[in-house]
């Protein structure tokens, strides 16, 4: 789970707070897509190609998706679709596995990790922060304005 500090959050959410329920919504997917944007393109940058042709980098997506219980919140899920479930283990690798039955005392060999979600979060913290940062003064300057 990521954490970011963002200085003026305090002064945002009392701009947000003077809007409309709907709009509160529109101004909060807006800020959390501005990193998501970022970290999609990050990783899809890194993500490790196939030779078939078939990239999961090309797969790497974001979803937005918000809810309302009297606290707006949003979540942004950036990663492959669920056509690349295997994206978990490129990402941290597989142990080795014996098998119990049929191949008795086979293993299933090891997978070493090929991390590309992580990298491309680390090397991109600052840039998804000023985005938010950012947008969250453009929505500022829209309202006041």
């Amino acid at each position: 789970m990521a954490t970011f500090r963002l200085i003026g959050w305090s002064e945002f959410e009392a701009q947000l707070q003077e809007l409309d329920a709907s709009l509160q919504r529109k101004g909060l997917i807006e800020v959390a897509d501005a990193a998501a944007d970022i970290l999609v393109d990050a990783a899809r940058a890194i993500a490790p190609r196939s030779k078939d042709g078939s990239h999961m980098a090309d797969r790497i997506k974001k979803r937005v998706s918000s809810k309302d219980n009297g606290i707006h919140r949003v979540t942004v899920d950036v990663g492959p679709d669920a056509k690349d479930f295997h994206a978990l283990f490129v990402e941290k690798g597989t142990r080795e596995r014996f098998y119990k039955k049929g191949r008795k005392g086979s293993s299933s060999g090891v997978m070493p990790a090929h991390p590309f979600m992580a990298p491309a979060f680390d090397a991109n913290v600052d840039r998804m922060t000023q985005a938010i940062q950012e947008k969250m003064q453009d929505i500022i300057d829209r309202v006041t304005a």
